[in-house]
C-alpha cells in the first residue's frame, strides 16, 4: 500500500482497490452490533454466525440468565474470508500501533 493509500479514509481506498465495482446500499439495510461470534465450514465456503450476549429476555431480572442472541450469519467463499482476515490484521495492527495492544477488559464486582 502506498502513503497516499494510507492517508484515505478506509472507504475510499476499498473502492480504489478494485476498480469498476461501487458499492449499492439498500434503504431497508441493517446494521447489527455482536460480541460474539462462532463459525463453521465447508469444503468450499465459511459460514460466521454473530451474535450479542444480553440477558435472557423470557427470565424476570431477578432469575437472570445470559443468553447468545443471534444478529446475523455470514457466508462466504475461503477466498473472500481470507480477504476479511488480512483486512482485519491491517486494521487492528493499524489500531494497535494508535492505541496501544488491544486487551480483553474485565467486568467489575459490584457488592449490593
Amino acid at each position: 500500500m502506498t502513503q497516499e493509500e494510507e492517508s484515505k479514509p478506509a472507504a475510499e481506498t476499498a473502492t480504489t482497490e478494485q476498480p469498476g465495482i461501487g458499492w449499492l446500499t439498500p434503504e431497508d439495510i441493517q446494521d447489527v452490533y455482536a460480541d460474539w461470534y462462532q463459525m463453521n465450514w465447508m469444503a468450499h465456503t465459511v459460514r460466521i454466525r454473530f451474535a450479542q450476549l444480553i440477558p435472557d429476555p423470557s427470565k424476570p431480572p431477578a432469575l437472570t440468565k445470559w443468553v447468545l442472541a443471534e444478529r446475523v450469519a455470514v457466508t462466504m467463499p475461503y477466498e473472500a474470508a481470507k480477504a476479511l482476515r488480512e483486512t482485519l490484521d491491517r486494521v487492528i495492527q493499524a489500531y494497535e500501533k494508535e492505541n496501544g495492544v488491544i486487551t480483553a477488559g474485565k467486568i467489575p464486582t459490584v457488592v449490593w
